[in-house]
C-alpha cells in the first residue's frame, strides 16, 4: 500500500489517501477526503438550497442559518468565495455575515446604499431594489454592495468584494478547512419587507500535488502496483507520475526531489499548471541484481513543489513522498490443496479433528453452515485449473431399516465478502453405514478471497418427506469430512535475510551483506500462510558452500516471532568456522504447513568472505603549475585484505582554482585485471555552473591480496 503528504514549515498534519500520496497543506487539521474519479483541477463549488425551498429570512429580527458543506479531495485552501442568491424586497434593509467552521467571521454586506445602523429600524433605508444574486470574491473589480448602484430584480448581481474589505475580507478563510457547518447570519431590523435565502454556495480553490511511484513487470506500469513480487531474473520497471490536481500553478525546481533507487527524476522538473501531469518510466532492471536484490527492497521517492501563483506564491511549498516494495524470490510460489475440516460445533478449520465428533442430523429441508475459524489472514487465490472443489463427506441415511435409499442434497461454498464460490446439487443412494462420498463443487463464482474473509460451507438436505441424512465430521481417526480447497496461495517464504545479531539480542537489527569467517550468521526467514501463522508447522534450512558441498542438511529453524496473523519469523544460528570455504554460499529455507506435506522452498546466495583492507594514494603529474597549465591527478586504490572489496566508491573535491576536464577520466591500470572497471563519473556544481566535486562507482569487486587499480583525470589551473 508505505504514504504521507506533509507541508514544510507550517507544522501541518500528514494526509493519507488510497494507494497514492497526495500532499496537502492544511492549517492544523486533517481533511476528510471523499474519493472522486479523476483529478480535480478546477475550483470546487458546494451548494445548498434546503431541498429547493430555501430558508426564510425573518422580518424585523435576525436569522441564523446553519449549512453543512462537504468537499472532495482538497489540498491547501488558497481562496474561498461565497455565492448567495437572496429573494428579498427592499434589499437596503439587509445585513449578512458568514462564519466558517473554524469560527472566522466575515461581513458580506451591511445595509446597501445607507449608513444607517444595521440592527435598528432607522433611515435612510438604502437600496429599494429587490433581490441579491452575488458572488463575493476578494479579487472582484467591483466594490462592496454598500457603494454599488442599486438596480432591481436583482438589485445587485455579478461579483463584488465584501463589506469593508481588508482585513475584513474572505482571505480570512484561506488555509482553513471548509468542510463542516457554515453559519449564515442575516439581520433585517426593518418591518414590512420579507425574503428568502434561496441558495448559498462555497467556492474553494486549492493547491495540491499527487505523486505516484509504481513498480511493475511491464514497461508502462499500467497495473499501478505499490508492491511487486517477482522471480529472480525477471524484468522490473519503475514509473513515476507527478500531477497538479489543484487550482494553483506549481513548479518543481532543480534538485527538489530524492529517489532511493538512484533514478534521475530531473525530467520531472519544471512548471505544472493546474491539471498538468508528467510520467517517467525506468527499466528494465533485472530482479536479483544490485537495484533489486533477492529479498525485499523498499523504494522511496519524494518531491517538493513550490508555489507559482498569486494565491500560492513561491514562499509556499508542498512536499510528498511515495514508497513501493519489490520482493524478489528464487522460487515460484508453492501451490497445493488446503483441506478444511468440519467440526460438529460448525467450525471449519485447517486443524484436523483429533477427537470423535458427534454426528449431525439433517432432517428433510434442513440446512447447516460451517464457517472458517479463524478467518483468512491474507488474500487467497483458488487454483481454478481443475474447475472444481472436491468435498469429502461421511454420510449415511437415518433409520433402522435395511437397504439403500436416495437422498438429495445441495452443497454451497462461499466467501463472506466475495460471495458464492460454487454450488451443486446431487442425489446419492446411501444405506445406514457411514460412507465417504466425494462430491465435486464446480467453481463458478469468486476465485480470489481477501484478507479477513471467512469461507463458509453449507449443506442442505433437499430430500422430500421424512428422509433424514446423518453427517459425521470425524470418527476421531482418519475418517474426516473435509473440503479439499485447491489453492495457488499456500505457505510462502517471503524473505530470507542474514544478520550478525540474534533476534533475541536485537529484533530491529539491520541485515548484513556479508559475514566474515569466525562470525555467527543469524539467518532469518519470514514465512507466511493465508490461513494464519498457526498453519506453518516448521521450517528447515540447508547450507551449501561454494564448492557445492552440503554443510547443513535440514537444520531446524526456531520460531522467534509470531505475528498472530499470517506470518512467522524463523531463525537459524550458523557458527562460521575461521577456516570456512570463502565465497558465495547458498542458504535454502523450506517452510512446511499443516499435515498434508505442502511446502515452499526458496534460497539466497550469500557471501562469506574475509574483510577487505583498502588504501588510497593520490599523486599529481607536477609539483607546481601556472595559470593555464594542465595537471594530471592519479588515484591508486589497493586491497591488501583477505576478502574482495565490492561497491568501491570514489569521490574528490576539486580546488577552487582549477577547472576539471571531464573527458579526461580513465582507468590507467588494473582495469579489468584487478576485478573492477571504471563506472560513469557524476559531478556536483556550484551556483555558477563550475564542477566542484566528482564521484564514481567502480564496477565489479576489487580482488583480495593486493588487487590494485589507478584512475586518472586532468584539471587546468585557472
Amino acid at each position: 500500500m508505505k504514504e504521507d503528504g506533509l507541508n514544510q514549515g507550517d507544522g501541518m498534519l500528514p494526509i493519507k489517501w488510497h494507494n497514492k500520496i497526495t500532499a496537502f497543506q492544511a492549517a492544523g487539521w486533517l481533511l476528510p477526503l471523499v474519493l472522486v474519479c479523476g483529478p480535480v483541477h478546477a475550483a470546487q463549488t458546494s451548494c445548498a438550497n434546503n431541498g429547493g425551498a430555501g430558508w426564510p429570512i425573518t422580518n424585523g429580527s435576525q436569522t441564523t442559518i446553519d449549512i453543512n458543506y462537504d468537499f472532495a479531495d482538497l489540498g491547501e485552501v488558497t481562496d474561498i468565495n461565497v455565492d448567495v442568491d437572496i429573494s428579498h424586497t427592499y434589499t437596503g434593509d439587509l445585513t449578512a455575515r458568514i462564519t466558517s467552521p473554524q469560527g472566522s467571521t466575515v461581513s458580506l454586506f451591511e445595509r446597501p446604499n445607507t449608513a444607517a445602523a444595521f440592527n435598528q429600524d432607522t433611515g435612510p433605508y438604502g437600496c429599494s431594489g429587490n433581490d441579491i444574486d452575488v458572488l463575493f470574491d476578494d479579487e472582484s473589480p467591483n466594490g462592496p454592495l454598500e457603494n454599488a448602484a442599486c438596480g432591481n430584480n436583482p438589485a445587485f448581481s455579478g461579483t463584488h468584494r465584501t463589506h469593508n474589505p481588508a482585513p475584513n475580507n474572505l482571505s480570512a478563510f484561506d488555509g482553513q478547512n471548509p468542510v463542516g457547518i457554515w453559519n449564515f447570519f442575516f439581520m433585517d431590523p426593518v418591518s414590512q419587507d420579507t425574503g428568502t435565502m434561496n441558495e448559498a454556495c462555497i467556492v474553494v480553490s486549492s493547491a495540491a500535488v499527487t505523486f505516484d511511484q509504481w513498480v511493475s513487470s511491464n514497461a508502462t506500469c499500467s497495473d499501478q502496483l505499490d508492491s511487486l513480487s517477482i522471480l529472480n531474473g525477471s524484468n522490473v520497471y519503475v514509473c513515476y507520475t507527478l500531477t497538479n490536481p489543484g487550482d494553483e500553478a506549481l513548479v518543481l525546481n532543480s534538485g527538489d526531489w530524492n529517489d532511493s533507487l538512484g533514478n534521475d527524476l530531473s525530467s520531472l522538473e519544471g512548471s505544472y499548471a493546474p491539471g498538468a501531469t508528467q510520467t517517467l518510466n525506468f527499466g528494465p532492471f533485472v530482479a536479483g541484481s544490485t537495484t533489486f536484490p533477492l529479498g525485499v527492497t523498499n523504494a522511496t521517492a519524494d518531491v517538493t513543489l513550490t508555489g507559482n501563483s498569486v494565491n500560492f506564491p513561491s514562499s509556499r511549498t508542498l512536499f510528498t513522498d511515495e514508497a513501493a516494495t519489490v520482493a524478489v524470490a528464487n522460487s515460484p510460489p508453492a501451490t497445493g490443496n488446503k483441506p478444511l475440516y468440519l467440526y460438529s460445533n460448525n467450525d471449519l478449520s485447517r486443524v484436523p479433528t483429533a477427537a470423535n465428533q458427534a454426528e449431525i442430523t439433517f432432517n428433510a429441508g434442513i440446512s447447516r453452515s460451517w464457517t472458517l475459524t479463524p478467518a483468512l489472514q491474507s488474500s487467497l487465490d483458488l487454483n481454478t485449473a481443475g474447475g472444481q472443489i472436491p468435498v469429502t463427506l461421511y454420510l449415511r441415511r437415518n433409520g433402522n431399516y435395511g437397504g439403500s435409499f436416495q437422498r438429495d442434497m445441495t452443497l454451497t461454498i462461499a466467501g463472506s465478502a466475495s460471495g458464492v464460490i460454487g454450488t451443486t446439487s446431487t442425489s446419492i443412494s446411501m444405506d445406514g453405514t457411514s460412507t465417504a462420498y466425494t462430491i465435486n463443487v464446480p467453481i463458478t463464482g469468486a476465485s480470489t478471497l481477501v484478507s479477513g474473509e471467512a469461507i463458509t460451507f453449507t449443506f442442505t438436505n433437499n430430500t422430500s418427506g421424512q428422509r433424514g441424512i446423518l453427517l459425521d465430521p470425524s470418527d476421531g481417526a482418519n475418517n474426516r469430512s473435509l473440503i479439499n480447497l485447491p489453492s495457488n496461495t499456500v505457505i510462502n517464504i517471503d524473505s530470507i535475510q542474514v544478520y550478525d545479531q540474534s533476534y533475541a539480542t536485537n529484533p530491529a537489527a539491520t541485515p548484513v551483506s556479508s559475514i566474515q569467517p569466525g562470525q555467527t550468521a543469524y539467518i532469518r526467514a519470514l514465512i507466511s500462510d493465508p490461513f494464519g501463522s498457526f498453519d506453518i508447522s516448521s521450517a528447515t534450512i540447508d547450507l551449501t558452500d561454494p564448492a557445492s558441498t552440503l554443510q547443513v542438511d535440514d537444520g531446524a529453524m526456531t520460531l522467534v516471532f509470531d505475528s498472530g496473523t499470517n506470518t512467522g519469523l524463523y531463525e537459524y544460528a550458523f557458527n562460521v568456522s575461521p577456516f570456512v570455504v570463502q565465497g558465495e554460499w547458498q542458504f535454502s529455507v523450506t517452510g512446511n504447513e499443516g499435515t498434508e506435506g505442502v511446502f515452499h522452498t526458496d534460497y539466497i546466495d550469500f557471501p562469506i568472505v574475509a574483510p577487505p583492507a583498502l588504501s588510497v594514494v593520490k599523486t599529481a603529474s607536477v609539483a607546481s603549475a601556472s595559470p593555464g597549465d594542465p595537471v594530471t591527478h592519479f588515484i591508486t586504490v589497493t586491497n591488501s585484505g583477505s576478502g574482495p572489496a565490492s561497491n568501491v566508491h570514489l569521490s574528490d573535491n576539486l580546488s577552487p582554482f582549477t577547472t576539471l576536464n571531464t573527458g579526461s577520466f580513465s582507468c590507467s591500470s588494473g582495469c579489468p585485471g584487478s576485478g573492477v572497471t571504471l563506472g560513469t563519473p557524476s559531478y556536483t556544481m556550484d551556483g555558477g555552473g563550475k564542477i566542484i566535486q566528482w564521484e564514481v562507482d567502480m564496477v565489479g569487486s576489487l580482488n583480495a591480496g593486493g588487487g590494485s587499480f589507478t584512475i586518472q583525470y586532468q584539471v587546468n589551473v585557472d
